[in-house]
């Protein structure tokens, strides 16, 4: 079950998104299919190497991670 939706990213080859589970893992779900991984870090890395997951999405599911990873980061 869905906690939250953490990330979605649009290209032009679909949607992926990143959701929250109350379970606690991460589901990473492209064309109807959920991937489940504990963290987010190993469904960024399961992104990868999934066949499915196209490499435009893959690139902006990671720019859009590390968005998130430097929010709130003090500059230098």
């Amino acid at each position: 079950m869905v906690r939250r939706c953490f990330a979605r990213v649009v290209g032009k080859s679909g949607e992926l998104r990143l959701n929250l589970l109350h379970s606690g893992e991460v589901g990473l779900v492209f064309q109807g299919q959920t991937h489940t991984f504990e963290t987010l870090e190993d469904a960024l890395d399961g992104a990868a190497w999934l066949p499915q997951v196209p490499g435009d999405l893959y690139e902006a599911l990671a720019w859009e991670l590390d968005l998130l990873a430097l929010r709130g980061t003090p500059p230098g």
